[in-house]
């Protein structure tokens, strides 16, 4: 069962901007780096932007299917295994260094 009380009590300001800020940022980054590599920078946008900031695989296909570009689901989704394990990486780097 989900407890809307405490999901209501987990959406701050705070919370709401960071994710906004995420998504803006990392999207603007994969355009520009798509586009420096030679790739469409919309389509680098929506895999390594939007799909990286999305709940995983289903995410991925949320995201992928609203902007009619399924065929790139497999990029989504090495992006994802790629990315995810580069910031647990870093994060236990910094985790060590902070703690």
């Amino acid at each position: 069962m989900l407890n809307l009380n405490v999901l209501s009590h987990a959406f701050t300001w705070q919370f709401v901007t960071l994710c906004i800020t995420s998504v803006i940022t990392i999207s603007i980054a994969a355009g520009i780096f798509g586009k420096l590599f030679g790739l469409y920078p919309v389509e680098s946008v929506v895999t390594a932007g939007m799909c990286n900031n999305s709940m995983g695989g289903t995410g991925n296909v949320a995201v992928l299917s609203s902007a009619k570009r399924m065929e790139l689901i497999a990029f989504a989704q090495m992006g994802n295994r790629l990315g995810g394990a580069i910031i647990l990486i870093i994060s236990g780097f910094l985790a060590q260094m902070f703690s």
